[in-house]
């Protein structure tokens, strides 16, 4: 598991911790059919303690009406997405992972909590 997860550290994606967290969940890799893997943290139990973000995701027909009135047009790529948005400095302690490697807390946003989503979609 140490490429995936160096990877994500050297990346400043994680950081190793120290402190004592309960309950921190373990992370593990799944190989995808082109033979790639992914990382995956099991948030069951943070998911289940957290009040789930009610924000509707945007309707289509209301961003095309908008949009029909625009004069530029862009185009981003949203690669690795849930990484580019920073965790709020009093929950990174709540995304701490068990690897093999030892105690690491993610200070961007993780894939598999459950507000993750809508977050993103903000």
């Amino acid at each position: 598991m140490s490429s995936p997860l160096q990877n994500k550290a050297l990346g400043g994606w994680t950081s190793v911790t120290l402190e004592f967290t309960m309950g921190s969940p373990p992370a593990f890799l799944v190989k995808k059919e082109n033979g790639k893997f992914w990382f995956i943290c099991d948030y069951q139990g943070l998911n289940k303690v957290t009040m789930p973000d009610s924000t509707l995701v945007p309707n289509v027909d209301n961003i095309l009406h908008h949009a029909a009135c625009g004069k530029i047009f862009t185009k981003i790529d949203l690669s690795n997405a849930f990484f580019q948005t920073l965790m709020h400095e009093p929950d990174i302690k709540k995304t701490a992972i068990t690897t093999e490697l030892g105690l690491f807390k993610w200070v961007v946003m993780p894939q598999g909590a459950c507000n993750s989503p809508a977050t993103q979609q903000c």
